[in-house]
C-alpha cells in the first residue's frame, strides 16, 4: 500500500474523486426533493447511506493525515539530511558499505509533497 501512495498518488486522487462522485450522484438521485412518489427508506438505502458516510469520513481523515504527514516531513527533512550526510561521510572514511538511502533523500520527499 505504501508503494502506491509514493509511486502514483494521482491515481488514488482520481479513484477517490470518482467514488465520491458516484456516491453523491446516487444519493442525490435517490433522495431528491423533487420526486413525485413518497421516499421509502429501505434496508438497501440504510446500508448505502451508512457505507457512504463511513467511506467519506475515513477518506477525509486519510486526506488530512496525509497533509499533516507531508508537513512534518517537510519540517524534519532539512534537519535530518545533514545528519544522514555526516553518517555517509564517516562510513566512506572507514570503508563501511553504505546501504541505499534514496528513499530518504530530499528529492523523493519533495516529489511526494508536490504530487499529493
Amino acid at each position: 500500500m505504501v508503494g502506491i501512495f509514493q509511486a502514483k498518488p494521482i491515481y488514488l486522487i482520481e479513484i477517490n474523486f470518482f467514488i465520491k462522485v458516484l456516491i453523491s450522484l446516487f444519493l442525490i438521485y435517490r433522495f431528491n426533493n423533487y420526486r413525485t412518489q413518497k421516499i421509502v427508506f429501505t434496508e438497501l438505502d440504510r446500508k448505502v447511506v451508512y457505507s457512504a458516510g463511513t467511506y467519506i469520513l475515513l477518506i477525509s481523515f486519510i486526506d488530512i493525515s496525509e497533509y499533516y504527514l507531508q508537513m512534518v516531513r517537510s519540517y524534519i527533512t532539512p534537519h535530518t539530511l545533514p545528519v544522514i550526510n555526516y553518517i555517509k561521510e564517516k562510513m566512506k572514511k572507514y570503508n563501511i558499505p553504505i546501504i541505499s538511502l534514496e528513499h530518504y533523500s530530499s528529492k523523493s520527499l519533495q516529489y511526494n509533497i508536490t504530487t499529493v
